[in-house]
């Protein structure tokens, strides 16, 4: 197994997981295998259980070394191991946009600028006064991003990640201007309401305050 997966390109970190795991997982078996025996099905449904407990912390271990990583071979690795895995659908995406980006660093600008950006080239030009709408938004909409201070941290992410999986998007924790437009319809009404209670509650918050009755008054 080890040759097959140094063939497919699966890292050294990412075997020592999945084996350590794969160990417990064998031992687990091989201890319930004579209470199964017995014929009791409330230790077959708790054998179950705990089965699919490890294979999420397999799964979830080895995701964590890989986003920390973020390069493509690493994701490859994981959609190795885990094809239909509880991450696998954003390490397509990953390595989406990862191989996009490095094609685009290695082509002419002339060429480069008619390219449209990745969803994450296009997050890296926001302003912060973008990135504060964006977390406004979601929050007002009850998507919660942690805090809204125009940053797009950890939480900020994942709140975009899960507005995407709600509206059937691309699920990649960035947010391109197009989705951008789509949030603003969606969520006007919350929005305003929220602003409307919120908006003098410090300096960020009125900053959007100011710049709605901008747009309200062109």
């Amino acid at each position: 197994m080890l040759k097959a997966a140094a063939i497919a390109g699966v890292s050294l970190s990412a075997l020592v997981l999945c084996f350590s795991y794969s160990a417990n997982a064998q031992q687990m078996t091989e201890t319930a295998a004579p209470q199964r025996s017995g014929g009791s099905m409330q230790v077959a449904a708790s054998d179950a259980i705990e089965a699919e407990k490890l294979r999420w912390e397999r799964d979830f271990a080895l995701w964590q070394q890989v986003e920390k990583d973020h390069v493509v071979e690493e994701y490859n690795a994981y959609l190795h191991m885990f094809p239909t895995g509880e991450f696998a659908e954003i390490a397509k995406e990953r390595i989406k946009q990862l191989t996009a980006k490095k094609f685009e660093s290695s082509t002419p600008a002339a060429v480069h600028t008619t390219k449209k950006a990745s969803a994450d080239d296009e997050a890296m030009f926001m302003t912060e006064m973008e990135a504060l709408e964006i977390q406004a938004r979601l929050t007002s909409i009850g998507y919660d991003t942690g805090s809204i201070d125009g940053v797009l941290g950890r939480h900020t992410r994942r709140a975009i990640f899960t507005w995407q999986r709600d509206n059937q998007l691309p699920m990649s924790g960035f947010i391109s201007f197009e989705q951008m437009e789509s949030l603003s319809s969606q969520s006007e009404a919350h929005y305003t309401e929220w602003l409307s209670e919120h908006g003098h509650e410090n300096s960020r918050l009125r900053l959007l305050v100011e710049k709605q009755n901008a747009q309200r008054n062109n």
